[in-house]
């Protein structure tokens, strides 16, 4: 557990396992002194579950440590009846974009900070990164 203000963060992986995965400077840009943000991925992406999981841990410590409010949302119309933001939306606020690719890393594109993995690990990293780069561990 590390504590950030009067919050408790708990990670998966220390700072020195997660060096190697770069966040954009575009990407910093878009998150710094947000205090809401879209967090959308495809409900049908192969790595749904480890994305959710993420996704909770992101909304919750985000709110709890950051006082960041999270509007959980879809790329897509699903049963579930979130609200559909994509990257080419003209939004308010910043979207955290989870997606499966050919990378892992944390960029911008369009609206978005783009949370790209390629494996449902690679989402557990990806959510230690952002949370360590939220709270100033990482740069």
């Amino acid at each position: 557990m590390t504590k950030v203000g009067s919050a408790e963060l708990s990670f998966l992986f220390l700072p020195s396992h997660l060096e190697d995965v770069n966040i954009s400077y575009e990407a910093k840009q878009k998150l710094n002194g947000a205090t809401t943000m879209f967090i959308t991925y495809d409900p049908e992406d192969r790595f749904v579950r480890a994305i959710a999981e993420a996704e909770y841990d992101i909304s919750t410590l985000s709110f709890n440590a950051f006082k960041i409010d999270s509007i959980l949302s879809y790329t897509k119309e699903s049963e579930y009846k979130r609200p559909v933001v994509t990257c080419d939306m003209d939004n308010d606020f910043p979207a955290l974009y989870f997606r499966t690719g050919n990378t892992t890393g944390i960029y911008a594109d369009g609206n978005c900070v783009v949370l790209e993995g390629v494996s449902e690990n690679s989402f557990y990293v990806l959510r230690d990164r952002l949370l360590y780069q939220l709270a100033g561990i990482m740069e």
